[in-house]
């Protein structure tokens, strides 16, 4: 009977090393970019809540302290309760009034993910029917939301 010589593997091959860093790669990949779309959401939401609660409710207080919408300024909701920054870090600005509307533009271009984050916060806010927004659109362009907001 001829003796079969084994030699014992002592570690593991470049072969099988290359695979174990591919799927590991992989997998970091994957929680990288998963994690990141889960931050935009949670923006998403924080700015959907400035959009239908913290911002009437800043300018329902300011009509209520002053009495009138008129002449009314980012500070004078600011200082009422709204934040100066959008979640993104971008400064929002508002315009008007104009017939006792006022016109909030929201930019979003320091969103990962403008156009997505854009049309979700669009059609979220489209469908809480909130009766204070009298118009809504996102402008792909140049990265804004635009809102009419109907002031008192």
């Amino acid at each position: 009977m001829k003796s079969v010589n084994i030699k014992k593997q002592k570690g593991f091959t470049l072969a099988e090393l290359v695979v174990v860093m591919l799927v590991i790669g992989l997998l970091l990949y994957g929680l990288t970019t998963g994690f990141g779309r889960f931050r935009e959401t949670s923006k998403e939401t924080i700015m959907k809540s400035f959009i239908l609660d913290k911002f009437p409710s800043a300018v329902s207080s300011h009509i209520a302290r002053i009495g009138t919408i008129a002449g009314i300024t980012k500070t004078d909701i600011v200082n009422n309760g709204a934040k100066a920054d959008t979640p993104w870090g971008d400064s929002w600005t508002v315009t008007g009034p104009v017939n006792s509307r006022l016109t909030l533009t929201i930019p979003l271009v320091s969103s990962s993910y403008a156009d997505v984050t854009g049309s979700d916060l669009v059609s979220s806010i489209i469908s809480a029917k909130a009766s204070q927004i009298v118009s809504i659109s996102y402008d792909s362009t140049s990265k804004n939301l635009t809102l009419v907001v109907q002031g008192a």
